[in-house]
């Protein structure tokens, strides 16, 4: 992954620091927008403390995923980032418990009642 290692000026005169929550909330026209965005994309405004939902717009992934990145502890953090263990965890579906024969029969039974049960299971040995 290339990351540029642009320096950039901190608190000068002519860089202004807008945050996400205020990029993100505030009331602007279209022409009040179009030139915020033109100031970020110019440098003379910066972006400080993007949202979540900002960053993982700019960055192309999901923001579940910034969130889970977030909160995973440090060392696991660690882990994820270094390739050694997956960001998220494949989801496994449990497999129902196995059921008795005399489970399945118990339950047959308060379905249908004894003697319903009972032609049944003969005529399941019929065939």
């Amino acid at each position: 992954m290339h990351m540029a290692s642009a320096t950039l000026p901190v608190n000068t005169a002519s860089t202004a620091v807008v945050t996400g929550q205020y990029l993100a909330h505030s009331k602007r026209t279209k022409t009040e927008s179009a030139f915020l965005a033109a100031g970020l994309h110019l440098g003379d405004i910066r972006l400080d403390l993007p949202t979540i939902g900002q960053s993982s717009v700019l960055a192309d992934v999901s923001p579940s995923y910034v969130r889970m990145v977030i909160s995973c502890p440090e060392g696991r953090r660690k882990l994820v980032k270094t390739g050694v263990l997956p960001l998220r965890f494949a989801v496994v579906k449990a497999q129902p418990m196995p059921v008795s024969p005399a489970a399945l029969a118990a339950e047959l039974v308060n379905a249908v009642g004894l003697d319903t049960a009972f032609d049944l299971l003969v005529e399941a040995t019929e065939r």
